[in-house]
């Protein structure tokens, strides 16, 4: 195998290999892909420093590097988690890359010496005291200050000091892969242009430095909600020193309330698509084409941030339907903000995608390296959009494999549970019922038919029962109220039936 930048092709022979096969089971598949990233990140550091030539390690040489590195992770980490609760994307699976938090991203652009009000004349060095003392309380991280070593800690002028355009500051192989999937992304959504960035916080902060620098942001009352992990969006914002003017009520905004606050100081109008706001009913397609006209003369991008939106239609799965992505391009934003994990199933990172005059605007800001996507992820995102082109696209991807199973096929799979568990010493009760499964926690929408396993614990409080399963091994997470605990099976892969009938009759 050669040595080089990733792809799918070397990454899936890497995971197939004998050596690495049993920590992918062992492990959660997430870790070893991360371990693998990092130990190729770290070859091509001693690559491109090294002052003599290097010999090129081989495919044997390269797994015993991943494998010692495993090990280490497996004595700190060496739980398998089986996600019994229903909920596909859980918070805390969302906070697992602390690059992601609003705070920490905050801290990469002081490190660069970037200043939030000032983004065309920079330098570290001149910022305030008090402003130092903002970024110093923010948890450190080790990986974000491997990610900066390289960075420059002061510097004048974006475009004087790194010479970088559409992140060509890597390897060809990354802009060949950015590429790739802007063009499959526009055949699956008509987007008509992308940019990629690390996660979706870079690719926010990115559009509102762009077109809000020395200029106002116009937003809803009823976007300003909370985001996520306690940041609520007024909070970034103010953060991000990106000022803004409020519109509408929270239970009613029109058209109107944004044309009647533009002016030649706005530079953005944002409409927000959040995990508990309603479903599509923003504006109809009518509605906005109303908006840029009344304000023409001033040119301003409208601007939505998706918190989820598919790329398939998979709302015969749905309670209440979920937004697919190709909507809202079609009812004429210019300008969109989407995590690419949430799109179905790909890696974490952040895209904007819509009118192409806007997005080489945000181009022609020159990003620092920490903001481009990593060469895996891209590699991941278009195998995830060459799935979506595939007829057997529910074959192929297991979160949608999750989606698409029916309520009868889970309440068959809890009849044959069930029995094998009521002579469980530990358990008083236990019958199916049936419930609703969430993409998220608590939101209003994304909601899909189930049947719950329903047990009342006979020895303990159903909090102190689920904490015991979250410390076995393996690791069973499920729901909880007052008197039961719930096992959702939409969740759990059928080859785990028996390791949690296992875990409940120990």
């Amino acid at each position: 195998m050669k040595f080089g930048p990733f792809s799918v092709q070397n990454l899936n022979e890497i995971l197939s290999s004998p050596k690495i096969k049993p920590f992918v089971e062992r492990l959660q598949p997430t870790a070893v892909v991360a371990t693998v990233k990092g130990v190729f990140d770290d070859l091509s550091k001693e690559f491109k420093s090294a002052a003599a030539e290097h010999r090129i390690p081989d495919f044997t040489e390269l797994t015993e590097k991943i494998v010692e590195r495993l090990q280490k992770i497996e004595k700190t980490n060496p739980r398998l988690e089986i996600n019994a609760t229903g909920i596909f994307f859980r918070n805390e699976q969302e906070a697992e890359n602390q690059t992601f938090s609003p705070n920490v991203i905050e801290k990469m652009i002081w490190n660069v010496g970037f200043q939030s009000s000032t983004v065309y004349e920079i330098n570290s060095s001149s910022s305030s005291s008090s402003e130092k003392n903002n970024s110093s309380t923010i948890d450190q991280d080790d990986s974000i200050e491997e990610s900066l070593a390289d960075s420059p800690s002061s510097f004048e002028t974006i475009g004087d000091s790194i010479d970088f355009h559409y992140f060509q500051y890597q390897s060809t192989t990354l802009n060949s892969e950015i590429e790739q999937a802007t063009s499959l992304l526009g055949r699956l959504t008509g987007a008509k242009d992308a940019i990629f960035f690390a996660n979706p916080y870079l690719a926010k902060w990115a559009a509102l430095q762009t077109f809000c620098h020395h200029k106002q942001l116009v937003i809803a009352r009823r976007d300003l909600y909370e985001i996520e992990n306690g940041w609520r969006q007024e909070d970034l914002l103010n953060r991000w020193n990106i000022r803004f003017k409020e519109v509408g009520a929270i239970n009613k905004t029109t058209v109107d309330d944004y044309a009647q606050a533009c002016s030649h100081k706005t530079g953005l109008f944002y409409f927000a698509v959040g995990q508990h706001s309603q479903l599509l009913p923003l504006f109809a397609q009518s509605e906005l084409l109303k908006l840029k006209e009344k304000t023409k003369e001033f040119q301003i991008p409208l601007f939505c941030e998706l918190e989820f939106a598919s790329i398939a239609d998979l709302n015969q799965f749905f309670i209440d339907g979920v937004p697919i992505l190709t909507d809202y391009i079609n009812k004429g934003y210019d300008l969109i903000l989407c995590r690419t994990s949430q799109l179905i199933g790909g890696p974490n990172c952040g895209v904007l995608l819509g009118e192409k005059c806007f997005l080489d605007k945000v181009r022609s800001l020159h990003f620092p390296q920490f903001c481009a996507p990593h060469s895996t992820d891209m590699a991941g995102l278009n195998q995830l959009f060459s799935f979506y082109l595939d007829e057997k696209v529910f074959q192929n991807i297991p979160i949608l494999q999750k989606i698409a199973v029916s309520a009868d096929n889970l309440k068959n799979r809890a009849s044959r549970i069930v029995p094998q568990l009521k002579a469980s010493s530990l358990i008083k009760d236990i019958q199916i019922l049936p419930g609703n499964s969430f993409l998220f926690p608590q939101a209003i929408r994304g909601r899909m038919p189930t049947f719950l396993i329903s047990i009342e614990p006979s020895k303990t409080t159903p909090e102190l029962f689920a904490k015991s399963l979250e410390k076995s091994y393996p690791s069973l997470n499920v729901r909880w109220n007052q008197t039961h605990i719930m096992i959702d099976l939409k969740t759990v892969p059928p080859q785990f039936d028996s390791t949690i009938v296992d875990l409940l009759s120990q």
